[in-house]
């Protein structure tokens, strides 16, 4: 892996087939590229069996470039072809008991405040179910997930009776799908012509003008204010800011009652409704995009700084004879080390995920193994890939009497 940043500004814009391209999201042509990264593993969460597999997965590159007319940030040289999406990818956090935390307050909000209770919902890259099957229960409701991940047991009716499931990515053949409730939570950043795939939502709906949306993505203002180049990587091909996602909506002809941030702000959540007319009406979050620009030049300028930081504390860690393990076998730990260009420095990458255990983490092909494996790896020093995480694993420590230094991103 190399990164091609510094100078992938530079590169790029002698290319005038990158000159002319086009923000998916509004169709502007402001493009500015400011982030690169090649060589990186085009999945981050399949379960591999080896670690041959795992050093040998597929991979592409990143080159992130800013729009300065809606504030989106898309990957210029993402290949759909590359994207296997299968039931051996497990992303889910259902495992944490401070996700659950966050999943139980959102579902009270949704029930409760919203009023989703006895509606049919349909959610769009469900993966695993989790989700959908926590509102149907809390909300009665009768459900549908649509997922190329899909499991087996999914599909065989195995779960709730009352929810179903299609193996499949969402497309026009979904149209007569009627639903009361539609939900999206960290699909739409996988996919990236947005534009082009709200706008197909909202022909699907016609004159269904009381169908409640509600997406949720990574908040991307976050990402470029703490520099964190782990959060960003191959699948996730659109960032979103607050800007970009209200405009993407309205433009789309949806009507938004809320926005907000979530997950101590790594979350964006909007809930929208179709409306009668197509509306150009965004300068309300114009402003926003100014400042979102003045981040990216700040992340373009001290994002090499940050990788040469964690590559320093590495080596020093390892040279004084410290043991190091990764918790978090997720998206963040494949691209922290991509980014890093070496994780012989690593013993391995800790997960709370029963199901990825044995398994090995795409790209640099290191050992996944429970919290009980600690005491056997005996690490001097964790790093922690989410800081919101931090108190969970403070307490696991603690019961398996491991006192190594937490480190947290």
């Amino acid at each position: 892996m190399k990164s091609i940043i510094p100078d992938v500004a530079e590169t790029l814009a002698s290319n005038t087939e990158t000159c002319a391209a086009k923000c998916p999201n509004c169709g502007a042509t402001s493009l500015h590229p400011f982030y690169g990264v090649e060589n990186l593993p085009v999945h981050s969460c399949l379960l591999l069996n080896t670690r041959q597999e795992a050093e040998q997965i597929a991979r592409g590159s990143l080159v992130l470039a800013f729009c300065h007319d809606c504030g989106f940030i898309t990957n210029l040289r993402f290949e759909p072809s590359l994207m296997q999406y299968s039931p051996d990818y497990d992303g889910t956090q259902h495992y944490s008991p401070r996700f659950l935390e966050y999943i139980d307050a959102l579902i009270n909000h949704l029930v409760h405040d919203i009023g989703i209770r006895r509606q049919t919902v349909l959610e769009i890259g469900c993966g695993q179910g989790e989700f959908l099957e926590r509102l149907c229960q809390q909300g009665n409701c009768r459900g549908i997930g649509i997922d190329p991940s899909c499991s087996p047991r999914q599909l065989e009716g195995q779960m709730m009776p009352t929810v179903s499931y299609l193996r499949d990515c969402y497309g026009p053949q979904h149209a007569k799908l009627d639903a009361d409730f539609i939900c999206c939570r960290h699909t739409l950043e996988h996919i990236p012509a947005t534009r082009e795939f709200l706008r197909m939502i909202r022909t699907s709906l016609g004159s269904r003008l009381n169908t409640l949306l509600f997406f949720e993505v990574p908040d991307t203002y976050r990402i470029l204010t703490e520099h964190a180049f782990w959060d960003m990587y191959y699948e996730h091909c659109s960032y979103f800011t607050m800007a970009s996602l209200a405009r993407l909506f309205i433009e789309s002809g949806f009507a938004i009652e809320e926005i907000r941030r979530d997950f101590d702000d790594q979350y964006l959540c909007i809930l929208a409704r179709p409306s009668r007319n197509l509306t150009s009406n965004t300068t309300t979050w114009n402003q926003d995009v100014d400042e979102l620009g003045q981040r990216v030049d700040t992340f373009q300028q001290v994002h090499q700084d940050r990788i040469e930081h964690w590559q320093i504390q590495l080596k020093q860690m390892s040279a004084t004879g410290k043991r190091v393990v990764l918790w978090g076998a997720s998206s963040k730990s494949v691209a922290f080390l991509t980014a890093l260009e070496d994780s012989a420095d690593i013993d391995c990458v800790v997960d709370i995920n029963p199901h990825k255990y044995g398994k090995y983490l795409p790209g640099t092909g290191l050992e996944i193994v429970s919290p009980d494996a600690l005491a056997e790896h005996r690490p001097d020093t964790i790093i922690l890939m989410n800081s919101i995480y931090r108190d969970e694993v403070k307490l696991e420590l603690q019961e398996q009497n491991i006192a190594s230094e937490l480190v947290a991103l």
